[in-house]
């Protein structure tokens, strides 16, 4: 991955930034995916806490309709 030239210098080759870039590639996909997982659980939580507030706002409402109330 790393090769010298005539007079010296080191660089890295192509084939290294590549294995480099293909490396960092798949540390960003596996923090995004993990941040996904999270924002997936708090919508699913969310969703959970809105349907049981339609639940019980129905529950209100019946009980509003009711006559003699």
């Amino acid at each position: 991955w790393v090769e010298e030239d005539a007079e010296g210098y080191k660089y890295i080759t192509e084939r290294g930034t590549t294995a480099l870039l293909v490396e960092a590639l798949r540390e960003l996909r596996t923090e995004k995916d993990a941040h996904i997982a999270a924002l997936e659980q708090a919508l699913a939580e969310r969703d959970a806490r809105i349907t049981d507030l339609a639940v019980r706002l129905e529950r209100v409402e019946t009980l509003l309709a009711k006559p003699g109330r």
